[in-house]
């Protein structure tokens, strides 16, 4: 048992990286320990671990070929973290202290997103990974769930994990993706079902945290899945069936899921169809007001001016070039679109790890409307993974 833990030990340590922060927040709620964060072990273990990978690397031979876009942003990035948050007076958000984003911004994203590039993807089992991922997830979100089900509970819930609200929408989103995944690629036998359960356990958990992103990203990476994999007439066909049955049935199966659950998701999807408007438009516009005051250096990894000073434009490109300047918003830009890119073939392909590419699509769509640089963990470690493997699997077939 313990060889093959060590066998699998980077397999591991990537799973542990996507849903480690959903297991902190989980066990304490689920054994009765509410009030009480496992969350501050999670990020100091997840720094020591990356340190430990780069370390072990350290006398094998790795090439950093395809890479150097996530490293020269993350040192430009980490220049400016530095500054602000030591050397200068920067506004934080309030509560917020400059140790909390140094751990988050250095502990939690580039120290774990370098580590990623030293891992051995040649070898790497994408298969076990997948397993345990959503294994883990089925299981923690079913008993979140369960513990709801009855209660008054209504509004937006996190289903009471010390976790934010559209986290916890986006993990109920990756496990209802990679159900979806399943389903399309695997032949029906016992296990569909399964699947096709763990598909509503994550719509479910999008509904109760009442949050229209992790919808919306759903939606748009089956889309994206069905029409990259297929193309032509079957993925029109696809999507005609399956936006029929959405159409005729999403009221009905919004009906039956709210006699069990509480929530506000059709309310705020209503206002969102209605009026437009989700409130982010002044966050855009006041990190591209500073960039454009600042072009090329950029001012600060936070907002500085107006009604938002202390905290972040809701949009990572935005976000990249306020931080960083001119130079430094198109490295971001660029690494983005390669993994667009690379997302777009590994799925045309269908390589063993094109539902890594899933995961990327829902993070991506995630930073846009609410991330930040300096926290959206998931989708830098989704980027590092997707755009790794695929280097060095090309690399290896080429030598």
């Amino acid at each position: 048992m313990r060889k093959y833990i060590l066998n699998k030990k980077e397999e591991l340590f990537v799973a542990y990286l996507i849903i480690g922060f959903l297991i902190s927040s989980s066990i304490p709620s689920l054994i009765g320990m509410k009030g009480f964060s496992l969350n501050i072990i999670y990020r100091g273990s997840v720094l020591l671990l990356s340190i430990l990978f780069i370390f072990l690397s350290l006398n094998k031979r790795i090439s950093f070929k395809g890479l150097g876009l996530l490293v020269f942003f993350f040192s430009i990035y980490f220049i400016r973290l530095f500054h602000d948050l030591l050397l200068s007076n920067t506004k934080l958000y309030e509560g917020q202290t400059a140790s909390e984003y140094l751990q988050l911004g250095i502990g939690v994203i580039i120290i774990p997103t370098i580590s990623i590039l030293f891992l051995d993807f040649k070898k790497f089992d994408f298969n076990f990974t997948f397993k345990i991922l959503y294994n883990v997830l089925f299981v923690l979100l079913f008993l979140t769930l369960f513990l709801r089900l009855g209660t008054d509970i209504s509004g937006r819930s996190r289903g009471d994990l010390d976790i934010g609200i559209l986290l916890f929408g986006q993990y109920g989103t990756t496990l209802s993706i990679l159900s979806f995944y399943m389903l399309v690629v695997k032949k029906i036998n016992f296990r569909w079902f399964v699947y096709l359960v763990g598909f509503i356990i994550g719509f479910i958990t999008i509904y109760i945290s009442a949050s229209r992103s992790p919808f919306l990203a759903l939606l748009i990476c089956m889309l994206l899945f069905i029409i990259v994999r297929y193309g032509g007439v079957k993925s029109v066909l696809l999507i005609t069936v399956f936006g029929l049955a959405l159409y005729l049935s999403f009221f009905q199966i919004m009906g039956i899921i709210g006699e069990y659950f509480q929530s506000s998701f059709l309310i705020r999807l209503e206002l969102a169809l209605e009026e437009g408007n989700s409130g982010r438009e002044n966050f855009l516009q006041q990190g591209l007001d500073e960039f454009i005051d600042n072009p090329f250096f950029g001012n600060s990894f936070l907002i500085q001016n107006g009604d938002h000073a202390g905290s972040y434009p809701h949009n990572l490109v935005i976000e990249a070039f306020m931080a960083t300047g001119f130079f430094g918003g198109i490295i971001f830009f660029i690494w983005v679109l390669k993994n667009i890119l690379v997302s777009k073939i590994v799925i045309a392909k269908r390589l063993e790890f094109d539902w890594v590419a899933l995961i990327f699509y829902q993070f991506l769509i995630f930073a846009m409307f609410s991330g930040s640089l300096y926290s959206s963990n998931l989708f830098w470690y989704s980027s590092a993974i997707l755009v790794t493997s695929y280097v060095r699997i090309l690399n290896n077939k080429n030598e």
